[in-house]
C-alpha cells in the first residue's frame, strides 16, 4: 500500500508539476511599497539620486527593485516605488546594511547639503504575493500613473507604443 501511494505522488507531481511545487515551495518573497513625499521643488534632485546612487546601491545590497513611479497629476510631489526581498529576515538585514553603507551615508549628504529631499515617507507595506497573483507586467502605464525613467539611459523614445499603452479591456473585478 505505501509503494502504490508513493507512485501515486510520484505521477502525480510528474503529470501536474505546477501543483506539486506551488505546494512544496511558496513564493516567500516580500514586497515594499514606499511612498515618498519629495520636499517643495526636491523632485527632480530626489530622481537624480535615486537615478545616480539609490538603484545601484539597492542592487549592491541585493534589494530589487521592481518599478518607480510618479502620479501624472502630481501636487504633491510623489515618488511611488515597489522593492523585493527574499523574506522578512533578508528584508531587515539588507535594508539595515543599506542605510549603513558609508557610500550611501555620503550620497545621501551630498544631495541633502540645501535641505532634505524627502519631507515625509508614506504607506510602508511589506507583504508576500498571493498564490493566484500574476507575476506583474513589464513597462506598462496605467491611467493615473506615467512610467518615471530613472536611468540615465531610459528613454521613453526607445520604447515600443506598447509598452506605455494601457491593455483595451480591463479585467474585471472579482
Amino acid at each position: 500500500m505505501q509503494t502504490l501511494r508513493t507512485l501515486l505522488l510520484l505521477l502525480a507531481s510528474l503529470l501536474f508539476p505546477a501543483m506539486t511545487t506551488h505546494a512544496a515551495s511558496p513564493d516567500s518573497r516580500v514586497f515594499e511599497m514606499r511612498t515618498y513625499h519629495a520636499a517643495p521643488g526636491k523632485l527632480d534632485a530626489l530622481h537624480s539620486r535615486f537615478r545616480d546612487h539609490t538603484l545601484r546601491l539597492f542592487a549592491k545590497h541585493g534589494i530589487a527593485s521592481l518599478g518607480y513611479w510618479t502620479p501624472i497629476e502630481n501636487p504633491d510631489n510623489l515618488l511611488i516605488f515597489v522593492l523585493a526581498y527574499p523574506g522578512r529576515k533578508a528584508r531587515d538585514t539588507r535594508w539595515k546594511a543599506f542605510v549603513e553603507d558609508p557610500e550611501w551615508i555620503s550620497a545621501k549628504a551630498a544631495s541633502e547639503k540645501d535641505g532634505p529631499l524627502v519631507a515625509r515617507v508614506e504607506q510602508r507595506s511589506r507583504t508576500i504575493r498571493c498564490p493566484f497573483s500574476p507575476e506583474p507586467a513589464p513597462r506598462r502605464a496605467f491611467s493615473n500613473f506615467a512610467l518615471t525613467p530613472l536611468h540615465p539611459d531610459a528613454s521613453m523614445r526607445s520604447m515600443p507604443a506598447s509598452a506605455i499603452t494601457p491593455p483595451s479591456s480591463s479585467p474585471s473585478m472579482a
